[in-house]
Parts: structure tokens; sequence; C-alpha cells
């Protein structure tokens, strides 16, 4: 397999869809969001942009420490995903899917980069969060489908893999 077979450029820039579980059962909530991957065009310059205000307030500052904040952490995290979120959309009782979200009882959420930040900025969300956050940074996802291995991937005793000492 040629190593350009591996890359994820494409996939990433272009998107994948991430479907949600149930954080107990881990049944399908028919909630399904497309998201660019973490190594997309949209997420380094969304990453950039946030490095480079860091940067600036800290030489304004004379202090490097600035970004480390939990809080700036966090809102830098919400912020590169937020740069990668495409859409969501929600299955109904017929199977077909519309592109709101049913939130409460007659209170539907557009599909905006706005009300995802919301839900994903709530504490309450953090478990949607990281399942958007899991999907988005696992690589497999964005292999193109011919890089995809018909064979069982080597395990830990692979010959690249530091061997155990015995004695």
């Amino acid at each position: 397999m040629n190593l350009k077979n591996l890359c994820t450029e494409e996939v990433a820039d272009r998107g994948i869809d991430i479907e949600l579980f149930h954080p107990g059962t881990g049944m399908s909530l028919g909630i399904v969001i497309t998201m660019l991957g973490s190594d997309s065009l949209a997420y380094i310059e969304a990453d950039r942009k946030i490095r480079g205000r860091q940067l600036e307030q800290s030489k304004r500052k004379r202090d490097f420490t600035v970004g480390m904040e939990p809080e700036q952490i966090e809102a830098g995290l919400v912020e590169r995903m937020t740069a990668c979120f495409v859409s969501w959309k929600q299955r109904q009782d017929d199977g077909r899917f519309k592109d709101t979200l049913s939130f409460d009882e007659g209170v539907e959420l557009a599909s905006t980069k706005e009300e995802f930040k919301k839900i994903i900025s709530r504490r309450g969300f953090f478990w949607l969060r990281q399942q958007v956050q899991d999907g988005m940074d696992k690589v497999s996802n964005f292999l193109p489908s011919s890089a995809t291995p018909s064979a069982p991937q080597p395990g830990t005793s692979s010959a690249t893999a530091p061997q155990a000492k015995t004695e």
C-alpha cells in the first residue's frame, strides 16, 4: 500500500457523520452530527487563531502562562470544535431525518454553529462533546475507503512494539 493512500486531508476537510449514543445505555439517539476532522484545514486555522491570540496577550502582559487557565483551554476546545461543525440531523419516527434537534417539548434547535456551540459549552452535555471529539480525533474515520485494511492489524506483538523484559 502506498503511504499516500493513508492521507486523511480530503475526508477531514469534507467531514464525516458522527452518530450519538445515549451516555447511559449506549443506544443510538438517532442524532447524527457532521463534523470536519481535527486535522482539517478549518481546525488548524482555528487553532492558529487561538494560539496567535494567546501569544499576543502573552507578549503584551509579558506572561507566557496566558491561555493556560482551565477556562481558556476549554474555551479553545469549544472554539476549535465549533469551527469544524457542519450540521446535525435527527431521525424521525418514519425513518427520515430532519435538520433540527428536539431539545425540549416544542423546542427545536436549528443546525447552526451557534446552537452547536451552546450545547457543547454546557457542562451537562460534556458526554456529547466527548463523543463528537472522539469521532473527530479517530484517524481511521478519515482514511479514504481504499485504505481500509482487509487483514487484521498487528497487535502489541508487532515487531515495532517494544518487547517486554522477561526473566
